[in-house]
């Protein structure tokens, strides 16, 4: 990892800001600071957020773990963007979502409920 991620204290936050890292070097237009600065001060990313990592890691190839990008379900905000979310997208970020994030999703939302 580089210097710039040793210096942030947790290893679950270094290993977030190390994959923002390489996405920015893969693809320069991609605000690294932004989304880091919002992690670092909210604890987790929106659900439009965390699709738009997931699928930026998976077009450029860069391993990341999927536990370690939280997302917030707690304003109605945010689950408006679940909600509004085609499924092909919500099965994209699936393994972001904890336990309970997706008991809400297969009971409140889903007309066909995701399994693990």
């Amino acid at each position: 990892m580089s210097t710039t991620t040793n210096r942030i204290p947790g290893a679950r936050n270094r290993r977030v800001a190390h994959a923002l890292l390489q996405l920015h070097g893969k693809d320069s237009k991609f605000n690294y600071s932004s989304f880091l600065n919002y992690y670092m001060h909210n604890g987790y990313f929106t659900p439009k957020q965390c699709l738009l990592l997931v699928s930026a890691f998976h077009k450029n190839m860069i391993d990341f773990q999927s536990e370690d990008f939280r997302i917030s379900l707690r304003k109605d905000l945010h689950k408006g963007q679940l909600r509004e979310m085609p499924f092909s997208n919500v099965k994209l970020i699936w393994t972001c979502l904890s336990k309970d994030q997706k008991t809400f999703y297969n009971e409140e939302i889903a007309k066909y409920p995701i399994k693990d």
